[in-house]
């Protein structure tokens, strides 16, 4: 009972103790590789758009918090019968009367942000030709990410951005080998933060795929993600990701999650 306990039972710092022994060996170790120049090699962060006061199918909702991203904002898609690309929560939740138009959204962050790339998880596959469109016409092509993609849809959903990256989803539970998911087109994987791991990051990278992690609000996905360098995070608590970046040790952790809170 009592390891049971312990092992899902989670403190105010949001993790349970036995993976508080984790992050404890983890941040007194070097948290991010190098590059040649030995400067430590910062992963780009997606931050989730939605929130408490602006869910994801709002305009500022997709704005909320892109000023912690490291070079993308997280909206999800869908295309009305009209073919318009909305931003939508769902493909069955949508107002198509209040949508708004994804061309907007990437107009705005195009003003205000030159260098904000987009990951754009999809909410059905229908009529994406018209989604490649809007991307072509804002030059967003190849700064654009695509996700929300089955590991069956892939070969499918490459053929509509054949310059855009495809990250084909990952649980742990696919059929489908990291070597079979890079034939078929996609440029890498997005992952639970349940599946990811070192293993993981490894085997990807060796089929010459990139990892992405969507961490969501879990604190010691993130810490996993940001420990074994994920290629991307997609979170809605970027404030935690960039404290941690800039202190990574035992006593900013604890302050980092207390200031995501706030």
């Amino acid at each position: 009972m009592l390891c049971l306990f312990l092992f899902v039972f989670k403190g105010s710092d949001e993790v349970t103790f036995f993976q508080r022994q984790n992050i404890n060996q983890y941040l007194s170790s070097v948290p991010f590789e190098q590059d040649a120049g030995g400067n430590n090699i910062i992963m780009p962060v997606a931050v989730a758009s939605g929130t408490d006061d602006y869910p994801c199918d709002t305009f500022l909702g997709a704005r909320n918090q892109i000023d912690y991203a490291t070079g993308y904002v997280e909206v999800k898609v869908a295309v009305t019968p009209e073919n318009e690309v909305i931003l939508a929560e769902g493909f069955t939740s949508y107002d198509e009367k209040d949508s708004v138009r994804l061309s907007r959204v990437i107009g705005q962050l195009s003003e205000e942000y030159e260098d904000c790339g987009i990951v754009i998880e999809l909410s059905e596959y229908s009529r994406l030709s018209y989604l490649n469109a809007v991307l072509v016409s804002r030059s967003m092509v190849t700064t654009s990410i695509i996700t929300g993609v089955h590991e069956n849809a892939v070969s499918y959903i490459k053929g509509f951005f054949p310059q855009t990256r495809v990250l084909c989803d990952y649980d742990g539970e696919n059929r489908l080998s990291l070597a079979e998911i890079r034939a078929c087109g996609a440029a890498g994987i997005l992952c639970t933060g349940e599946a990811f791991n070192s293993s993981l990051a490894e085997k990807a990278r060796e089929e010459g795929l990139l990892v992405w992690v969507d961490c969501g609000s879990d604190v010691y996905a993130t810490v996993k993600a940001m420990k074994f360098v994920a290629d991307g995070i997609v979170t809605d608590r970027p404030e935690f990701i960039t404290h941690m970046r800039m202190w990574w040790d035992k006593d900013a952790f604890g302050e980092a999650v207390k200031s995501s809170k706030e």
